[in-house]
Formats: C-alpha cells, structure tokens, sequence
C-alpha cells in the first residue's frame, strides 16, 4: 500500500502538527505518510493498537473514519476511551479485587477455608470496602458541593436582582438597571450635573436631582456589595464542608459560621460608601 503515499512526514508527528485533516489521534497516534487526493479523500498510515494501519476519511463533512491494515483489510477501532483518573482506577481495582476474591468469601462462609485464612480475607475485603465507599462517598460530595456553588450563585442573583425600595418606591436592579445607576451616578460625581433621568418601578421618566438620586445609588451599592459578599462567605463555606449532612445545612440566608460572619460583617463596615457599581 505504500506506493499511495507521496508525501512522506516523521514518524512521530502527531495529526494535529499536519497541514490536513484532522483525525482522531486516540486511534490512530503515530502517522508515518500522508497525502490528499482529489475528491477530499485523505490517506495516512499510522499505528493503532501497536499495529500498522492505514487511516481513510472519505466523507470529511460527515465524519466517516475507516481504518484499514497494511494488507487493504479494513480494521473496526475500538471506541476511544478516555483514561482513567488514578482516583478511578483505585474504585476500579478495589471493585476488582471485591469481585476476583468473592468466590473465596463463599467458600470461608462454608468453611471451606482455615479460620485464620477466613478471618485474613474478611479483614481485607472490610478494608476494601472501606476505603471504596470513601471514594464513591467524597465523589458524591464533590457532585454535591457544585451543585450546592451553583445553587447558592443563582439564590445571589436573584435577591440583587429584586432590587431596593427608597423613599416607598421600588428599583429593580436588573444588569441593565445597575448600568443606568453607575451611568447616572458618574454625571453627578465627575462631571457634577444637577439632574439626571431616571426611574422608579412603574414610574415614567423623570429627571431626578442629585439630592433625590445620590440615596437611591447608594442604596443600589449597598444592596450589592451585601448579597455579593454575604455569597463569597457562603462558598467558602461550602467549599470547607467534609461532609453531606454539613452541606445540606448551607443555603441561602442561613447565618454564618461565627469567624466567617465576623469577617463579613467587618468587610461591609470597612465598605460602607466606597463601593459603586
């Protein structure tokens, strides 16, 4: 099959180094020629699986790989399978251990087994088990945990978007409304107008002087920097939680952890009407 091939490339460059198009390098790893054809058909040899192959993608646009050996067979490859992790592959090996030395636990159940023998393995299959249900359980966790981040970010948003109340009128505080505050508030701070045009939740426009605005701005930052900062406490809290049961405590509005809220409460102090949005 060489004599198809004309363009000749090192034998280690991967597929994603050639000017060509690329194929999966989970099948085929190693190309030793390549070389484009009219009508978009692509050649390579390479290896998979250790063995010599030639690679076709003839219909690029619709993905279709074929692998053929080196005596133009066509070889099926094996689905591309993503390596283990190596907290994966100890669930595998302990899975595999439990399962390779049941037919021992049966025979020990039966007393086919010495007692001390017996009494070895149950020792190492307790171990096994163990240590097994730590993985799968802190796997759990970690599921739950971002979940929870996820949950606690969306409780956030919500409340900052609900908006403030001044002066017995409502100000919701969409993105697009934080924008107009900021807006309104840089013209009376740096370029000090008078007025600005605003409005309150089902209002019409009105020009708003900056006695009547500055409250409502600053109540705007305040209400921000609380629900943004109460949520950064909150995540750290998450993120320390060991267990389920002290995960499915935290939720948005519970009250912090003594030092945790401490240090809220002191970042807010120290913040008070430096912030804007």
């Amino acid at each position: 099959m060489n004599e198809l091939f004309d363009t000749p490339v090192e034998d280690t460059t991967e597929f994603e180094s050639l000017s060509v198009p690329p194929l999966n390098p989970t099948i085929v790893d190693t190309v030793l020629y390549a070389t484009e054809h009219p009508g978009d058909t692509f050649w390579a040899t390479g290896y998979y699986s250790g063995q010599p192959v030639v690679q076709m993608n003839g219909i690029s646009d619709l993905g279709t790989i074929e692998l053929f050996n080196a005596d133009g067979e066509r070889v099926v490859p094996r689905p591309a399978i993503e390596p283990l992790s190596p907290k994966e592959e100890e669930i595998a090996s302990l899975k595999s251990m439990l399962e390779e030395t049941q037919g021992e636990a049966i025979a020990a159940l039966d007393g086919f087994l010495s007692r001390d023998a017996s009494a070895e393995l149950r020792m190492k299959r307790q171990g096994w088990r163990h240590r097994l249900r730590e993985l799968e359980l802190g796997s759990e966790l970690e599921a739950m945990r971002a979940d929870k981040l996820a949950e606690l970010a969306v409780a956030s948003n919500e409340n900052i978007r609900a908006g403030i109340d001044v002066g017995g009128y409502h100000y919701p505080l969409e993105v697009v409304d934080k924008f107009k505050l900021q807006t309104q508030l840089a013209a009376i701070k740096t370029m000090g107008a008078e007025k600005v045009l605003f409005k309150a939740e089902g209002e019409l426009c009105r020009m708003f002087t900056a006695d009547e605005f500055v409250p409502v701005a600053n109540a705007a930052i305040a209400h921000v920097t609380k629900h943004e900062t109460y949520l950064s406490h909150l995540n750290e809290w998450a993120n320390d939680a060991e267990t389920i049961d002290e995960l499915d405590k935290i939720f948005y509005g519970a009250d912090l952890p003594d030092e945790l809220k401490r240090n809220m409460d002191e970042l807010l102090e120290e913040a008070a009407g430096g912030q804007s949005l």
